[in-house]
């Protein structure tokens, strides 16, 4: 929550979950992603095409 309404880049998100280089496949992070909006059940998550994700403050 600590970049909560900030888009993080798809890059940005591999590299701080996995510390691997990031190879512009971004299907692990898709899975990865919906599994959580399932397990949330929560709109917070939100996709920005093309660059990467944003999580809401819902404060």
């Amino acid at each position: 929550m600590k970049n909560s309404n900030r888009v993080l880049t798809f890059e940005q998100i591999y590299n701080a979950v996995w510390h691997e280089e990031y190879l512009k496949d971004n299907s692990t992070i898709f899975y990865h992603v919906g599994n959580l909006r399932k397990k949330i059940n929560v709109d917070w998550i939100e996709s920005v095409y093309g660059t990467g994700y944003r999580i809401h403050d819902l404060n």
